[in-house]
């Protein structure tokens, strides 16, 4: 290493003596993990991944990111078996590293409201004359039911914007049910 002294004017000073000290890095540990197995969890620090268990420099930000399994989302965190208020969703960053971490993130099964099927279906227009469009649903089944729960039209949905032709139907209110692998959703359609 070569160092160069400079003056209050800038010049080099020569035969100055000085002594240089170093201290060193603290390091800690940071493990982290789910509590239950309806998803992952991983970190980084600078943009690196890390694994549970690493010994991370003093001062580092570590970034948290979980990823739920379908149908689970983020419960909570916790860091150091402390809940962290104010967090609900995938990431979480541990900021200014200053002792030993341990930080986990729990899922919980997504229910009501939260649907995730076919969370992009449109059907229009709405109310229909002959016939309309439904995006969002395809290789989906699509059943139309009358208000007494009779089906009046059945179709496979295979292209992201299908033409359903429903010219046959009476006026009158209609259920179209999306149907996959045991999932539905029932929307009210209104014909002319």
């Amino acid at each position: 290493m070569t160092v160069t002294t400079r003056d209050a004017s800038n010049n080099v000073v020569a035969n100055e003596c000085f002594t240089l000290y170093a201290s060193p890095v603290s390091e800690y540990a940071v493990t982290f993990n789910t509590v239950n197995e309806n998803g992952t969890l991983t970190a980084t620090v600078d943009g690196v991944a890390i694994t549970s268990g690493k010994q991370i420099a003093e001062g580092k930000n570590i970034v948290f990111k979980a990823t739920p399994n379908i149908g689970y989302k983020v419960k909570e965190w916790k860091h150091n078996n402390t809940v962290v208020n104010g967090i609900d969703n995938t990431s979480y960053t541990l900021s200014d590293l200053s002792a030993a971490a341990t930080v986990t993130a729990e899922f919980d099964k997504v229910t009501g409201i939260e649907d995730h099927f076919v969370p992009n279906l449109n059907i229009y227009p709405n109310p229909f004359e002959e016939m309309l469009h439904i995006t969002g649903a395809e290789n989906c089944t699509l059943r139309v039911m009358d208000v007494a729960g009779a089906v009046a039209h059945i179709q496979k949905i295979t292209s992201a914007d299908e033409i359903i032709r429903l010219k046959q139907l009476l006026s009158g209110v209609y259920f179209f049910r999306v149907e996959k692998d045991g999932q539905a959703k029932t929307i009210k359609v209104m014909k002319k």
